[in-house]
């Protein structure tokens, strides 16, 4: 079953691989833990077959393994798997394994989904010695990269899923790389996918304090029946604080009553997927990527908010003509946007009398 579900994503990625958009991406903007960050990005490689994004797991994501100080480290601990369970279905890190269960059968999966595949190992026997092949490449990248993840609750029968959240190697954190292209992230030892192409986004940044609850959803007039699709940019959520993108966004605060059909009637449009709502663990900028496309969309994206401190929740809308240098900001106060960005943002109004600034 695991191997048909593997088809299947390679499958529908060269479909979104071989497709061609009209593109009108000019300067570039880099994902950042500030909220402003302009610069040029190498487009380097297109997406392969098997890195369009293709998988729409909406559920949890875990750790691959424990980290390893090394590739050849990691290949013992998937020998020593194997010898307790040479069908490799078993978690590297035993039964005590917590939130990072993967199996040697997983890893060997998501390394054949991935651009290595003609010199992936064919069957779990082999993956120990594909592991000792791999270099430590101390400086890992600087972009943004696709990431396999554990699915479900994240124990060792759970199912890997291939480009299921994109994030930027972590300070001082090294991978395991072949002739130069990362294969493992060291700290999670999640398979790497390629590089997001950011030059194809646009960025809505969301300024929350901590307790907020941010609810969103795309929204177009009769006729539209999808955002705009481009697999090189698809809808990303970044939570305050957090470096992982997660792809495609979780509705995790979902609230009776809050399903947009409000604002889709004073628009006179309808309310399309993905739907997403988190709570905002600290204070600081939420950021949202969609593609490029939208631009050039007659629909919204619309958000609501629940701030902590009694105020009632406030909605408002993000549209084509919103953005300036590929970002569009939502504040509390035009105070919190950045000096260096000279846009015109959008501004909660609660329903308690005007905006508030903390």
């Amino acid at each position: 079953m695991r191997k048909l579900i593997v088809m299947f994503a390679l499958f529908l990625g060269a479909i979104l691989g071989n497709a061609t958009l009209p593109i009108a991406a000019q300067a570039a903007v880099m994902p950042s833990a500030s909220p402003v960050a302009y610069g040029a990005v190498p487009l380097g490689s297109m997406l392969l077959a098997s890195d369009a994004v293709a998988a729409r797991y909406t559920g949890p994501r875990h750790k691959f393994a424990k980290p390893s100080a090394n590739p050849h480290e990691l290949a013992e601990r998937v020998r020593a798997s194997l010898r307790l369970d040479p069908t490799g279905r078993s978690a590297i890190d035993g039964p005590n394994c917590g939130l990072a269960c993967g199996t040697p059968e997983d890893f060997l999966d998501m390394v054949q989904a991935s651009d290595l595949r003609d010199v992936a190992p064919k069957d779990v026997g082999q993956l120990a010695d594909f592991l000792d092949h791999l270099e430590l490449l101390q400086h890992a990248p600087a972009g943004t990269y696709w990431m396999a993840c554990k699915s479900g609750n994240g124990s060792a029968s759970s199912e890997p899923v291939w480009n299921c959240m994109s994030r930027r190697f972590h300070a001082g954190e090294p991978c395991y790389a072949y002739k130069g292209r990362c294969v493992l992230a060291r700290d999670c030892s999640n398979p790497v996918g390629r590089e997001l192409q950011v030059s194809y986004c646009v960025r809505q940044l969301v300024w929350m304090n901590q307790g907020d609850v941010l609810r969103g959803a795309p929204m177009a007039p009769a006729g539209v029946s999808e955002m705009p699709v481009n697999p090189r940019c698809p809808m990303l959520v970044r939570e305050p604080g957090s470096d992982e993108n997660a792809y495609p966004p979780m509705n995790k605060c979902p609230r009776a009553g809050c399903d947009f059909s409000m604002p889709a009637a004073d628009l006179r449009m309808r309310v399309l997927s993905p739907q997403f709502s988190f709570r905002a663990k600290t204070a600081g900028w939420a950021v949202i990527y969609l593609p490029i496309e939208v631009t050039q969309w007659a629909g919204v994206m619309e958000y609501c908010i629940e701030p902590v401190g009694g105020q009632r929740m406030a909605g408002k809308d993000i549209h084509r003509t919103a953005y300036h240098n590929h970002d569009a900001y939502l504040v509390y106060s035009p105070r919190q946007v950045p000096d260096e960005w000279q846009g015109l943002p959008h501004v909660w109004h609660l329903y308690t009398g005007g905006s508030y600034a903390r």
